[in-house]
C-alpha cells in the first residue's frame, strides 16, 4: 500500500493473515459440523486444524498450520524486527497452503470458473 511504512506494511500483512487464518478455521469448523456430521467442532483454531487433519481435509501437515498459528500469536503484541521478517517469511507459504486446503475442500482448482 502507498504511504505505509514498514512496520505498518508489516502490521497490515499480519492482520490480513490473521483475517485469512479464522476465516480457515471457520470454514473448517462449517465443514466439519456440515459435511462429516462432527456436532461440536471446537472454535479455536489449533483444535479445528487437529480435527481437519485426522478427517484428511488438509492438504498439507499440520505442523505446517500450527507454525501459521504460532507465528500470528508470536507477533500479535510485540513487533520485533526479527519476529516480524521470520513471519512475513511465511506469508508465501501461507497463501499456497491455503488455495491447497481451497481446492480439497471445494474440489476445484483454485480461480477456475465455477459450475
Amino acid at each position: 500500500k502507498p504511504g505505509l511504512d514498514a512496520l505498518d506494511e508489516v502490521t497490515h500483512l499480519f492482520q490480513h493473515n490473521r483475517v485469512s487464518a479464522k476465516n480457515d478455521e471457520v470454514i473448517l469448523a462449517i465443514v466439519l459440523r456440515e459435511g462429516l456430521g462432527i456436532p461440536d467442532p471446537p472454535n479455536s483454531p489449533k483444535p479445528v486444524f487437529r480435527l481437519a487433519h485426522e478427517n484428511d481435509l488438509l492438504a498439507v501437515p499440520l505442523k505446517q498450520w500450527f507454525r501459521y498459528f504460532d507465528a500470528r500469536i508470536g507477533t500479535a503484541h510485540d513487533y520485533d524486527g526479527a519476529k516480524a521478517q521470520a513471519c512475513l517469511a511465511l506469508v508465501p507459504d501461507f497463501i499456497e497452503d491455503t488455495i491447497r486446503l481451497y481446492q480439497t475442500m471445494s474440489g476445484s482448482l483454485w480461480g477456475s470458473p465455477e459450475p
